[in-house]
């Protein structure tokens, strides 16, 4: 029961993450011309910028982040 519980929930996360129009931070990710934007989710409007880690990296941090 705790395993499904678990998936459906990971998999809610995982929507929440992909929706394009439901997020309230923004995270710069990269320097120079390897940079990307990632939307996420924050207790408040926020903005801040990770020039010392690839988006790449990122990208499977934050997807990790909502899907585990």
């Amino acid at each position: 029961m705790t395993s499904l519980f678990h998936s459906d929930l990971s998999k809610e996360f995982s929507l929440i993450l992909n929706d394009a129009d439901d997020y309230n931070v923004v995270i710069q990710v990269g320097e120079n011309n390897n940079t990307e934007e990632f939307r996420a989710h924050f207790n408040d409007m926020n903005m801040f910028s990770k020039p010392n880690i690839t988006p790449i990296v990122f990208d499977i941090v934050l997807k990790y982040i909502y899907s585990t």
